[in-house]
């Protein structure tokens, strides 16, 4: 139950991966599996239906991706020995190979792994492994060797496993012969077989099929990192389309990135592998239109000629646009990535914004969200509401900290403009007094927004206590005017100078 509805769910899967089957190979009703590579040429196993050695798996070459049988040439043909070949292995000297010979013996047909060496244009020396790979009364298959030559991985049933057939490890000599052996480990070998290892060095990635794992049916794909003395990550499922709900197995690539890479599968026969090459396909990069406005923070007007900035933060590349009329803009961007807009214009603060900020998508469009501008004029003082303190003291209130947080982020995007940030109360009490809270309570502020990582030098606090009113603290009539000396409690800041 668990295989199918991982299979439901695997095939339900969108996936820019495609696995083809090689065309112009053997009949359908013939394998062809376990292909490799050096350079141009391509080996794999195949099965002739007619001639000497028919209905019997051969190792061909053929120099280039064509495999039919005009163009192909049977590897061993010159051997004497009529060895019925499985899957076969190369370093990348392309001077030893590796490959499962069967044969029979007292009537069981009998499989361990042999050695061939390239010599003077011919492979030559046929050597069957030693004990390390090879056990009297067990079978030894699908080899793969390191391109360096060093190690051997190849598949046996053979005692002290996990059960059913195993993967296991030897390292080779300078002859290229197996000196120990080690099984994988049960990270990797389940109480089911598992089949064809492959091994890449870089990335100390392994890749084999297994029937022991959840997976799409019969033998899956599955991959894990690490090695026998490190230890191996749990196998993944390599998924649809890698593995099918029949045999997927023989996994090889030779590109270090996997972009290209070959398995063989019966996915698409009623009776034999076939080989078929997978493809990751490269997405082109999707690009959409981010529109953005911005307006005048007090009138809401659309704000003309603001020079707009886009850092694309993944590329380190920029854009530059000015607002139209209305106040819009617009860029072309990728997706994924970081952005970063600044907006400037003479007269206001300037602004910057991480996102972009997203408000919707719509078709190739990203509908950016309105930024608004705050004007300013040198020496004019612009209040800042809601800094609030304790009753006659000069400490901050934590809602003021958030107020403040945002004079931070101004005094951030204009690091060319000195501020002068100010305090005021209203008539009550003597002059002395006042002049003194409000440079106090000035001072916190400053205080504060140094301690946020502003340079003490671009910011200086001013009290100026009640001589400077915005309302008169009392009415034409004598009596208090509460609104008047509220409005005058206030905390201001202003530009000073622009370098």
């Amino acid at each position: 139950l668990k295989n199918c509805l991982y299979a439901k769910a695997q095939l339900a899967k969108a996936t820019t991966t495609t696995v083809v089957k090689l065309q112009d190979t053997f009949s359908p009703e013939e394998n062809d599996f376990a292909m490799g590579k050096l350079g141009e040429q391509t080996y794999f196993t195949g099965t002739l239906a007619a001639g000497p050695r028919k209905n019997i798996n051969q190792l061909f070459l053929s120099n280039g991706d064509s495999l039919t049988k005009d163009s192909v040439i049977n590897l061993l043909s010159d051997t004497k020995d009529a060895l019925h070949t499985g899957s076969q292995t190369m370093d990348a000297a392309g001077r030893t190979m590796y490959f499962t010979g069967w044969s029979r013996k007292d009537g069981q047909l009998v499989a361990d792994i042999y050695m061939l060496r390239f010599n003077e244009g011919q492979w030559t020396g046929l050597q069957k492994l030693n004990s390390f790979v090879n056990m009297d009364g067990f079978y030894a298959m699908q080899p793969f060797v390191t391109p360096d030559g060093k190690q051997l991985y190849f598949v046996s049933n053979r005692p002290n496993g996990f059960g059913g057939d195993d993967i296991w490890k030897c390292d080779l000599d300078q002859e290229g012969l197996p000196a120990s052996v080690v099984n994988l480990g049960k990270a990797i070998n389940s109480a089911a077989d598992e089949a064809s290892p492959f091994y890449q060095l870089d990335s100390k990635k392994l890749v084999f099929s297994s029937k022991g794992y959840v997976g799409m049916g019969n033998f899956d794909l599955y991959e894990s990192t690490g090695g026998t003395e490190s230890g191996w990550t749990a196998p993944r499922n390599l998924g649809f389309p890698y593995n099918s709900t029949k045999d997927d197995l023989y996994y090889y690539t030779d590109d270090k990135t996997e972009e290209t890479a070959y398995l063989s599968s019966d996915r698409e026969s009623a009776c034999c592998l076939n080989l078929f090459k997978v493809q990751k396909v490269k997405a082109k990069p999707l690009t959409l239109v981010f529109t953005g406005k911005v307006v005048d923070c007090d009138t809401g007007l659309g704000l003309a000629n603001v020079a707009v900035e886009l850092l694309d933060e993944q590329l380190e590349s920029r854009q530059r646009a000015l607002t139209d009329e209305a106040g819009k803009y617009h860029f072309t961007i990728g997706v994924k990535r970081k952005y970063e807009l600044k907006f400037e214009k003479d007269g206001y603060f300037s602004k910057v914004v991480k996102g972009p900020m997203v408000d919707s998508v719509v078709s190739d469009t990203l509908a950016g969200a309105t930024v608004c501008l705050k004007m300013f004029e040198v020496d004019k003082p612009i209040v800042i509401e809601n800094v609030l303190y304790d009753f006659n003291k000069a400490v901050l209130k934590p809602e003021s900290l958030i107020v403040l947080d945002d004079l931070v982020s101004l005094m951030n995007d204009n690091p060319k403009i000195k501020f002068e940030l100010s305090s005021h109360t209203d008539s009550i009490g003597p002059d002395w007094y006042n002049n003194r809270l409000s440079q106090q309570r000035a001072q916190a502020c400053v205080d504060y927004i140094v301690s946020r990582g502003v340079f003490a030098s671009r910011i200086s606090a001013k009290g100026y206590g009640e001589s400077r009113p915005i309302q008169p603290n009392s009415l034409p009539n004598g009596k208090d005017n509460k609104d008047g000396r509220r409005l005058n409690r206030r905390t201001e800041f202003k530009v000073l100078s622009i370098e």
